[in-house]
């Protein structure tokens, strides 16, 4: 993410056209490192989904309340036959209807969990896992702020290369110093590539290397074209 802020801020500085170009400030820098950081944005959503947790696990030490209800419509009430109770034997009966032609039913239900030792576990569990995300959360952040600042200042010094370097080998070279130590340290590499680049660029060198020393600062060994 660094070396990629870097590039951006390069771009910012260096652009062709200077009637476009554009100016970055530290703090520019620092919120487009934010904002363009996959693995912060990462880490803030796992936040938002462990304080979801939270709520999950508190959700089933809540009451439970159930509502139901019905509506029935009778196109036809149900009819009962009673005998003629005064004469039995005459086989007369009396039709009769029963219930009504609209019926409703509600129902209601509550439920509290008084004490539930798996919940209460489950609840300090989400908030031990809530607590360790934001302290990722909080570190990504500061590792992001450090490396766009690191980077700012990196194209900074990057920008006097151009200038710099092209003029230290020419006094080199009236000295009759043929062997140059440029020492542009390790870092996240933007000085280097930019000397790397100055120095292709320039008649007078012969060749370059990059020393190998895994200890040192980081330095490009330059040899100069005699007069």
């Amino acid at each position: 993410m660094l070396w990629c802020v870097a590039a951006i801020l390069a771009v910012a500085f260096w652009s062709t056209s200077a009637s476009a170009q554009q100016v970055i400030t530290l703090d520019d820098a620092v919120r487009l490192a934010v904002a363009s950081n996959h693995d912060l944005a990462a880490s803030k959503l796992e936040v938002e989904r462990s304080d979801a947790r939270v709520k999950e696990a508190w959700g089933s030490a809540l009451p439970h309340l159930d509502f139901g209800g019905s509506y029935t419509r009778a196109l036809k009430k149900p009819v009962f036959f009673l005998p003629d109770f005064e004469n039995p034997g005459s086989g007369v009966v009396t039709p009769i209807e029963i219930g009504s032609d609209h019926a409703f039913n509600l129902g209601f239900n509550a439920n509290q969990i008084l004490f539930n030792a798996t919940v209460f576990i489950g609840v300090g569990a989400a908030k031990t896992y809530s607590q360790g995300a934001r302290e990722l959360f909080r570190a990504k952040t500061a590792e992001t702020v450090t490396n766009a600042r690191k980077a700012f200042f990196g194209v900074l010094v990057a920008r006097e290369v151009k200038d710099l370097v092209p003029e230290y080998l020419a006094a080199c070279r009236e000295r009759d110093i043929f062997q140059v130590r440029i020492i542009h340290g390790k870092g996240i590499g933007t000085l280097r590539r930019m000397v790397v680049s100055t120095l292709e660029k320039l008649i007078s060198v012969e060749s370059f290397r990059t020393e190998e020393d895994a200890g040192g600062w980081g330095a490009t060994i330059v040899l100069l074209k005699k007069k």
